[in-house]
């Protein structure tokens, strides 16, 4: 997180919004998946949660309004018991704390030889499960917008 928060990643993100702000682009939706290597390195929920900050409010900045959608990821096979509650807690709490964020697949669930080819990067069938946690957990935040 801190790469995208305040380092080389934050450049290239800057560099697309501009890009896409050039071209009148206006995302639709936005999807975050990211959280094992905060896993790995042990990153607090408070630091999760501030470096999450710093990267909507770029997203903001750049005019980018669409609704952010946060994964529940932390699941990796360097860390004791695979899954990080720290980690977890972190995104849990963005979700909860911010207008316009929403919840995305929890893929800490595709954890098998299955879905990881690698143990940590998804393979074809982690590919076609995550798809579908994307595409659910759209349409269940679609379902929300209609009943209110």
């Amino acid at each position: 997180m801190e790469c995208w928060a305040e380092r080389g990643c934050c450049k290239y993100l800057k560099e697309t919004l501009e890009d896409l702000n050039a071209h009148n682009v206006r995302l639709t939706h936005i999807f975050w998946h990211q959280g094992e290597q905060d896993s790995y390195l042990k990153t607090g929920s408070a630091t999760y949660k501030k470096n999450m900050a710093a990267v909507l409010r770029v997203l903001r900045g750049y005019g980018q309004e669409a609704p952010v959608y946060v994964s529940l990821a932390s699941y990796s096979p360097l860390v004791a018991g695979g899954i990080c509650s720290e980690v977890r807690r972190g995104q849990t709490e963005f979700i909860n704390e911010n207008a316009g964020v929403l919840a995305g697949p929890d893929t800490d669930r595709l954890i098998s030889e299955a879905y990881r080819y690698d143990g940590v990067h998804f393979s074809d069938a982690g590919l076609d499960v995550f798809a579908e946690l994307w595409f659910k957990a759209i349409a269940e935040s679609a379902e929300v917008v209609k009943i209110n």
